[in-house]
């Protein structure tokens, strides 16, 4: 595993163990917890990023970039990992960590084991510990949902509509 997968996957750890409350929600709980969120763009693609001996397609356009992610889909399923895109390609690489997850009375369950309390919400953004995650653009979600969609925990050169 790369550096920078590495580094997304304990940020997203970090960033889902803390604690809150869930007083500043502005919308339901269970319209926040669907679908796909971001996290702001993390550095521009490097060979520590792209890796050395298969880089990713998305590496060779100046405008790469990591970004990392997560979503909560239908029927408990959680992925979060970290993708590089490049909208001169138009596709996305990506690295992902699949878990189960369930809806809890002011957040969310992992795998059945350690609860995160989401401190707000609203229909394009979601905070926890003072991380605020985004929601993506319709064609980043699209792509992300088909290359999901078999279940699939790592995925290539997939096709990102304009």
């Amino acid at each position: 595993m790369n550096a920078f997968v590495r580094a997304l996957l304990i940020a997203a750890f970090a960033w889902s163990a803390g604690c809150g409350n869930n007083s500043g929600n502005q919308i339901p709980l269970s319209q926040c917890l669907s679908g796909w969120y971001l996290e702001p763009p993390s550095v521009a693609c490097t060979p520590d990023t792209c890796g050395s001996s298969m880089p990713a397609p998305e590496c060779g356009f100046k405008d790469c970039t990591g970004w990392g992610f997560e979503g909560f889909l239908p029927g408990g399923v959680y992925y979060f990992g970290s993708f590089l895109y490049s909208a001169q390609s138009m596709s996305m690489t990506a690295t992902v960590i699949k878990q189960t997850w369930a809806a809890a009375s002011d957040g969310y369950t992992l795998a059945g084991v350690q609860t995160m309390t989401v401190d707000s919400c609203t229909s394009t953004q979601m905070s926890a510990v003072n991380n605020i995650v985004t929601r993506p653009p319709a064609n980043l979600a699209a792509a992300l949902d088909q290359a999901t969609s078999g279940g699939a925990t790592t995925f290539s050169h997939v096709a990102v509509a304009p």
